[in-house]
């Protein structure tokens, strides 16, 4: 069970609104394969329980069927962050030594990165090394049973190793290959790797 509110309903949501909750603004389109009508510009609010003053949380498991495949950097982990927070099961696919994320600040006293943690949270995380044959078979097992899997590699990195949006058709049709990127995936900057987003 989801509970949505609109982003501009003050009533619901005040400009302060501090509360880490994720609220979920549902577009007609998902609303209609949802089996909701279009969306309206009221709502009815008496689905909404009140937490703590004016807060409301949203109950996330919108994405709960479906599992994801984090194989993003600094370029792309707000992405797999998200989709977490919005119920989906997120594996973070790490390189060896760990996410690059993992050495972005600020850090807390023991050293660990507070992006990390803040970005990792309610991932599950696996390392591999998929430039070698034992770790993109292990990409491979995983990618025939998930049903999405962004990166943030540059362009053509992942075909290179194999691992390309038509290789993984062929393990798995229905899988959704979503690549994040600076510049695009053509262009005259796509192998620009800044992280400008």
């Amino acid at each position: 069970m989801f509970r949505v509110a609109t982003h501009d309903d003050p009533a619901v949501l005040p400009r302060t609104h501090h509360d880490p909750a994720i609220v979920v603004a549902v577009t007609g389109a998902i609303r209609s394969q949802l089996g909701h009508a279009a969306p309206r510009r009221s709502l009815d609010h008496s689905r909404w329980r009140a937490e703590s003053g004016t807060s409301f949380r949203v109950t996330m498991t919108l994405l709960s069927p479906y599992r994801v495949l984090d194989l993003t950097d600094d370029r792309g982990h707000l992405a797999g962050f998200i989709l977490a927070r919005l119920g989906a099961e997120v594996i973070a696919i790490e390189p060896p030594g760990g996410s690059p994320v993992r050495r972005l600040g600020p850090f807390d006293a023991s050293g660990a990165s507070l992006t990390h943690a803040s970005y990792a949270r309610g991932k599950r995380s696996v390392e591999l090394d998929i430039a070698t044959e034992d770790g993109a078979d292990a990409l491979r097992q995983l990618a025939a049973g998930a049903d999405v899997l962004i990166e943030s590699a540059l362009p053509g990195h992942m075909a290179s190793l194999g691992l390309g949006p038509d290789a993984l058709a062929e393990i798995n049709p229905a899988l959704v290959v979503t690549s994040i990127s600076s510049f695009g995936q053509t262009g005259p900057k796509a192998h620009w790797a800044a992280t400008d987003l």
